[in-house]
């Protein structure tokens, strides 16, 4: 769940666009999931990329991106620690999460769709990220968000308290530089 937002933040970290290349000046993957009717927020950070995103070369474009799936934070140090064990993103064993493209299209002026396999907990699915990629002043801005299943990641056990839902959010900010 968590690991799959820090997974997809990782994969825009760094884009190569037009004539140079784009460096990341900051960036954020925030989480949403319900929990016993309360909402929780987290983030992931640590990210690593390889990638190479053209808007106008979508065909030869491709992301690798994995992060640290201990990077969980929620806020509270207590439920940072039980989301890192077994019954969750069983860090020891599985402790990157990794997102590789497949392939992207165009949804429309700056929009975009990028498909992705994701390896998340020894678990393998595919997830279609929107997003958009637009120039803002001197900055690259990508936005994104999806939604995923966190039992299909055996996420969470059979928790029935917990939503099977989680939102992902990503904001990517870069510059390009010759």
């Amino acid at each position: 769940m968590t690991g799959l937002i820090a997974v997809v933040l990782t994969l825009i970290a760094s884009l190569g666009y037009g004539q140079g290349k784009l460096v990341v000046d900051s960036s954020s993957v925030s989480f949403r999931i319900k929990n016993a009717g309360i909402t929780v927020n987290g983030t992931l950070a640590g990210l690593e990329t390889q990638l190479a995103f053209n808007p106008k070369k979508l065909k030869s474009s491709s992301i690798v991106a994995s992060v640290d799936a201990s990077s969980v934070d929620t806020g509270i140090r207590i439920r940072n620690n039980h989301l890192r064990k077994s019954d969750y993103l069983n860090v020891a064993a599985y402790p990157r999460i990794t997102m590789t493209s497949t392939n992207f299209q165009k949804n429309g002026d700056g929009q975009f769709l990028g498909d992705f396999i994701i390896h998340l907990k020894g678990k393998e699915g595919k997830v279609s990220l929107p997003f958009t990629f637009q120039k803002e002043g001197a900055y690259y801005i990508l936005r994104g968000s999806f939604e995923i299943n966190r039992k299909d990641y055996d996420v969470g056990g059979k928790s029935l308290i917990l939503d099977d839902r989680v939102q992902v959010n990503i904001l990517v900010k870069a510059k390009e530089i010759e």
